[in-house]
């Protein structure tokens, strides 16, 4: 949700951005005389334990005032993920999925309820953290896991794992957002996100 104020008089004007997901919530702004208008507002709606921004959907956020980087680490949540499968002791790989590995859809049903179950469980605690990993975007959403989830075999569980193993070989990456720096001949690219990608 987006509110944009800048219509207010005086120094009360700006833009509210505001994430909420069922019983979670972030919120931004670029000026705090909207903010405090807005939760004043919001406030008599709904019950709201306002706080400093420290982690959202599992994912711890580091804010550092004289720097202004923002981290995003997603550790916690990763090593979740780890723990419900049982996979703690189980050796890493620097890789997600093998070069080359391709899935494709069983064309029977897999009758192992189970199995299915398992694997369904397991693609989708993978889905969000490619959200949060994005060089995991391919391996589980674009073209990979996701494809097999109404029939999986026991070769794409263990393909599965293989992902949970390259979380295990990453979960100290941190996702790190810097302010421009003068200094650095690409940040006069327009202050644009930039984005890279695999040819698939």
């Amino acid at each position: 949700m987006m509110l944009d104020r800048r219509d207010l008089p005086g120094d009360a004007g700006g833009i509210v951005l505001l994430n909420l997901y069922s019983d979670d919530g972030l919120g931004s702004t670029d000026n705090s005389a909207p903010w405090d208008s807005f939760m004043v507002d919001f406030k008599v709606e709904f019950n709201v334990l306002e706080k400093d921004a420290d982690n959202f959907l599992g994912c711890a956020i580091e804010w550092h005032p004289i720097t202004s980087v923002i981290k995003l680490d997603p550790g916690k949540y990763l090593r979740d993920i780890v723990a419900k499968y049982d996979m703690m002791d189980i050796h890493s790989s620097p890789i997600p999925l093998p070069a080359g590995r391709k899935m494709y859809v069983n064309e029977e049903r897999n009758s192992d309820e189970n199995l299915r179950n398992l694997y369904q469980q397991i693609a989708g605690s993978l889905n969000y953290a490619a959200q949060l990993q994005p060089e995991l975007m391919f391996s589980v959403q674009v073209s990979q896991l996701s494809r097999v989830t109404s029939c999986p075999t026991q070769e794409n569980i263990s393909l599965a794992r293989q992902v949970i193993k390259y979380i295990i070989e990453s979960l100290d990456m941190k996702i790190t957002y810097h302010p421009d720096d003068p200094n650095d001949p690409l940040s006069e690219i327009n202050n644009e996100l930039m984005m890279f990608t695999d040819s698939d």
